[in-house]
């Protein structure tokens, strides 16, 4: 979704994570751990803002920064 051109703002960004993040689990499942990752999400991306170059680059870089964390707790 992050590099989907038609993805064009960040509502639009989380609104197609949310999805398949639904997809993949129950909304009650980890609950704990998706609060907090929502939590960072929405410390780094506050507005629904269009998705330049740049708050593209920046969501690449805080997603693998969440990546990198929920591999080090497998």
């Amino acid at each position: 979704a992050l590099r989907d051109p038609a993805v064009t703002t960040t509502g639009q960004l989380f609104a197609k994570l949310r999805t398949v993040s639904q997809l993949l689990l129950p909304d009650d499942a980890l609950r704990p751990l998706r609060e907090r990752l929502a939590a960072e999400c929405r410390q780094h991306f506050s507005a629904d803002v269009p998705l330049s170059d740049e708050v593209r680059a920046k969501a690449c870089h805080c997603f693998e920064k969440i990546a990198a964390a929920l591999n080090a707790i497998k």
